[in-house]
């Protein structure tokens, strides 16, 4: 009985050793917060690590079993992703794409990455593919467009990348922006037309009262004296609201353009 009990408790050890492994070398590689490689996400916020991951879990590249998980080490051949087998040549791996992602993802995690031409050693001359990507895009994902960049002198150049990635979201922001400073001016100005309009009606509204009220040339003239005071005081806040409302509208979308481009 206690034999039994000893091969049994042997035997969920290495089951459960088995799985632990399975999902260690199913796991994602991460960028490394400290990197300073926050430009290389997709406009989901993904990293360059979960991008060549998900990029392979639509067919037909899915068939290529290939995953990149967390590099081992940072130096020495750990420190990196090597390229497809040869059994593993595809135009899913054997593209500049994923090789550029696979390399950004090992830089960000303090590793390194190889040449193209180590990257693409076993690949057969039709699965080279450069600057696109050969198959359908996995739904929950996007390709950043760095990652379609050519290659510098045979390998992936990040500081290309990094600048091109800046300037994509340069070109974003600034889209965003013209697109929501004419809606600013537009609010502003039919915030000003109705402070003027409102103002406007309490000016006659006034006027009228002095018509219907007076009753004695002495009181009608200091009736008229006293209104005609109180609708130029209104008279001034209406001048007055409309040039605030204004001033506000074009205020707000000064201060927009100068946050902007303080910031680039």
């Amino acid at each position: 009985m206690y034999r039994l009990s000893e091969r049994v408790l042997a035997v969920a050890t290495l089951a459960l050793a088995g799985l632990q492994g399975a999902l260690a070398q199913g796991s994602a590689g991460q960028c490394l917060a400290s990197s300073g490689y926050g430009w290389a996400t997709n406009s989901l916020g993904q990293d360059p690590c979960q991008v060549a991951n998900d990029l392979f879990a639509a067919n037909p590249c899915s068939q290529s079993g290939i995953s990149y998980p967390p590099l081992k080490n940072t130096t020495g051949p750990d420190s990196y992703y090597v390229g497809p087998s040869a059994a593993q040549s595809t135009q899913c791996t054997c593209n500049t794409v994923i090789y550029g992602l696979a390399s950004a993802c090992g830089l960000c995690q303090n590793g390194t990455f190889l040449y193209w031409s180590e990257w693409t050693d076993n690949c057969y001359a039709n699965d080279t593919v450069y600057q696109q990507w050969p198959a359908s895009i996995a739904s929950g994902t996007t390709i950043p467009p760095w990652a379609y960049m050519p290659l510098v002198n045979g390998f992936w150049d990040g500081v290309e990348a990094k600048n091109n990635a800046c300037k994509s979201s340069f070109h974003q922001i600034s889209r965003t922006i013209i697109t929501f400073l004419p809606l600013a001016a537009a609010v502003a100005t039919q915030s000003s037309t109705a402070s003027s309009s409102t103002a406007s009606s309490s000016s006659s509204t006034s006027l009228v009262v002095v018509s219907t009220t007076s009753t004695a040339p002495s009181t009608h003239s200091t009736a008229a004296s006293t209104t005609s005071a109180s609708a130029s005081a209104t008279g001034s806040g209406t001048s007055g609201a409309g040039r605030v409302a204004g001033g506000v509208g074009g205020g707000f979308a000064g201060a927009v353009l100068l946050a902007f481009f303080g910031v680039f």
